[in-house]
């Protein structure tokens, strides 16, 4: 879910839209910030809640005016030229499971300016319904129909990414990816800062400036973080429920060269963790390897080029099943699976994905997640897309904004959607008996 794993279908619109929301819309929302608040580094953003959700300082959020669109077409079956190279090479760390490591390659927040999980205390307006449900498919309303809301949770953010539901806890993880700052959102509580810095700490001289993008937690309850500033997989070492800036690098670099800006992840039930690792917030002239590569970390630390086909691969998920593994560019694909994460049969899954845009949809396919049915909700052209495992496109969730991904609860009852500066919220009918 974004730089970004944000809704870029190429990595100069991309990475311009990053740049844009970073000096455009931080800058004017700063200078709204209620002047006696402690939080300097970025503006506060406002939450829309019900009656004991909590905000940071509140001010409007100014948008984005960058425009995307996926044109380009392709059957179901269309392959893909190049399946990518499955060679090996050894991450730098091992992904073990240990999470009480703060030394070596781990890095600390040296800032004072806010501490994790901090609120605010100042109380937001009444909910905001956005956007509308577009049915394309009878099987959509296995989820939603017409009527379905739309909710807007907060907003004010630069660019929204990451999201990941906290099971244990009951709250939702997201990135602020230009600001460096991941954030909590509890359906009670409200908003909070998590971690600042959550991606970019200085780990390297010259690294850019991006934050945390995708986020997962593992069967241990860990936080695995896509940290894109710093160029790594990490992961945080301290407990989901008393947050720290300190984090364990679990993949820094393959075949001894180090990682472009890894994006989004996700973790198969055996652990093992899939990443992409396009350039987008790379700086100009840092990226050392020849390619922009989708890879497997195993559990015991080695990590696997599974393709190097894809120009910015983006959003990633498995199936229930995991034996496909979906992946994002400019358009969505899927890929057979093997036990040994070689990958085949490369395709194109929405066949003609044009058709079902809009004049003036914004964003593209970027993050997406896979419900439990295989079904997919992934970000694209105008909101969120519900997608069958054959590639028939059911819904799309409009949300007027740029898309960068969306999660669901762990009962799969809500669906949360990080779009350009705002965070959405969608119930889901509930499942038939």
């Amino acid at each position: 879910m974004a730089i970004q794993s944000s809704s870029s279908l190429n990595s100069s619109s991309h990475n311009s839209s990053i740049n844009d929301h970073s000096a455009s819309n931080s800058s004017s929302l700063k200078d709204l910030v209620n002047s006696s608040s402690t939080n300097s580094s970025s503006s506060n953003p406002v939450i829309f809640s019900s009656a004991s959700s909590i905000s940071n300082d509140n001010y409007s959020s100014s948008e984005g005016s960058s425009s995307e669109s996926s044109s380009s077409e392709g059957s179901s079956s269309e392959s893909i030229s190049s399946e990518g190279s499955s060679s090996e090479g050894s991450s730098s760390e091992s992904s073990s499971s240990e999470s009480s490591s703060s030394e070596g390659n781990s890095s600390e927040s040296s800032s004072s300016e806010s501490s994790s999980s901090e609120s605010s205390s100042s109380i937001g307006p009444a909910p905001k319904t956005i956007g509308s449900i577009e049915i394309l498919s009878g099987k959509a309303y296995e989820f939603v129909d017409e009527n379905t809301q739309l909710i807007e949770l907060a907003q004010g953010f630069t660019w929204a990414e990451g999201p990941v539901w906290y099971a244990k806890g009951g709250f939702l993880l997201f990135s602020d990816v230009p600001e460096n700052i991941a954030y909590k959102w509890h359906p009670t509580e409200g908003l909070s800062r998590f971690l600042s810095p959550s991606g970019s700490t200085g780990l390297h001289f010259g690294d850019g400036p991006q934050g945390s993008n995708g986020m997962a937690i593992n069967s241990l309850n860990e936080l695995i973080i896509a940290q894109t500033g710093d160029r790594r997989i990490a992961k945080m070492t301290a407990s989901l429920d008393a947050p720290s800036e300190i984090y364990e690098t679990l993949a820094d670099q393959y075949q001894s060269l180090r990682l472009n800006a890894p994006n989004d992840l996700t973790i198969a039930s055996n652990g093992d963790l899939y990443f992409t690792d396009p350039t987008h917030g790379l700086p100009s002239g840092n990226q050392a390897l020849s390619h922009q590569g989708v890879y497997r970390l195993d559990t015991a630390g080695n990590i696997k080029l599974l393709t190097d086909s894809h120009h910015q691969p983006n959003g990633i998920g498995l199936s229930p099943a995991e034996d496909m593994l979906y992946i994002t560019d400019q358009q969505l694909y899927a890929y057979n699976l093997a036990s040994d994460a070689t990958l085949s049969h490369g395709r194109r899954l929405i066949r003609n994905p044009s058709q079902f845009q809009r004049p003036g949809d914004l964003g593209g396919f970027d993050g997406l997640h896979v419900h439990s049915s295989g079904t997919l909700f992934t970000s694209g052209p105008g909101g969120i897309w519900i997608v069958a495992p054959d590639g028939e496109v059911l819904a799309i969730l409009r949300t007027g904004q740029r898309t960068a991904n969306c999660t669901l609860s762990d009962d799969e009852k809500t669906l949360y959607i990080t779009a350009d500066g705002i965070l959405v919220s969608v119930e889901l009918k509930p499942k038939a008996n």
